[in-house]
């Protein structure tokens, strides 16, 4: 699942930087035939950017490759209950709405930055230095919007065949352990097998929200994988040293959180 993350990350964050690169070269001739500042401005303005970006500049490729990533998800799941190809196709079309939405909303700060970068008297090279320091076009914002959604489009597929499935079917939790893993996480991915509703009980809520907002994480059907139990055995060890430590709080789900346990 990790590779499954970085691989669509990757080719979204290509195809992203390439449609920025197209449309500060699309300003920038737009200067070179002579167009004043604010003849450009009125340009910007009155562009429906987030079309321009999908459909002129190649973003649509990018939403659709993504898409294309939620069929890796489905070949990674052992199916253990009943989910139609009607609720696939409906949670399918709403990530892809999903991700359609946050590119034109990269689109627009795009437009706002070279906005004001043009009003200011900057060149191109400032213009596109100011967009990638903008915390909204960097690398990492995007980064946890795609692998959440990933993540959060498994979960849902796994809650509808968990809704049908026998009450005695067991899981396990599934994701990266890295430096961005969180307490909870750790905590869960060192956990034995349960069933949903031992999970409930343990672990409120977190068969919906994993570790809570973008979140990489979900549980799934148990399997006896060596790449399962290895990050398990290293999920357990952590938590073990974490736990001897003065400063250890033991962590909570997204629910706990909010109902104050």
């Amino acid at each position: 699942m990790p590779d499954i993350f970085d691989e669509a990350f990757s080719d979204y964050s290509e195809r992203l930087n390439q449609s920025i690169d197209e449309f500060l070269n699309d300003i920038e001739e737009l200067e070179e035939e002579g167009l004043s500042i604010e003849e450009i401005l009125a340009v910007l303005a009155a562009m429906a950017v987030g079309d321009y970006f999908i459909e002129m500049l190649g973003m649509n490729g990018a939403v659709s490759a993504y898409s294309g990533r939620l069929g890796s998800v489905l070949d990674s799941l052992v199916p253990f209950g009943t989910v139609t190809e009607g609720q696939l196709a409906a949670l399918g079309s709403i990530q892809s709405q999903s991700v359609a939405q946050f590119t034109s909303d990269l689109a627009e700060r795009v437009r706002l930055l070279t906005a004001q970068g043009l009003s200011s008297g900057q060149s191109i090279s400032q213009i596109k230095a100011m967009i990638n320091r903008n915390p909204l076009t960097q690398s990492r914002h995007i980064e946890t919007f795609i692998s959440s959604g990933i993540a959060s489009y498994k979960r849902s597929v796994v809650g509808i065949m968990a809704a049908t499935a026998d009450p005695g079917v067991l899981y396990q939790y599934e994701g990266p352990l890295d430096s961005k893993t969180r307490p909870i996480c750790r905590v869960m991915l060192s956990s034995p097998d349960l069933t949903k509703g031992d999970i409930d009980a343990q672990y409120p809520g977190a068969f919906t929200d994993g570790g809570g907002y973008n979140c990489r994480h979900s549980w799934i059907k148990a399997s006896n994988s060596k790449e399962m139990s290895s990050i398990r055995k290293r999920a357990s060890n952590d938590v073990a040293q974490q736990r001897e430590s003065k400063r250890w709080r033991e962590p909570v789900t997204l629910q706990q959180y909010y109902e104050g346990k």
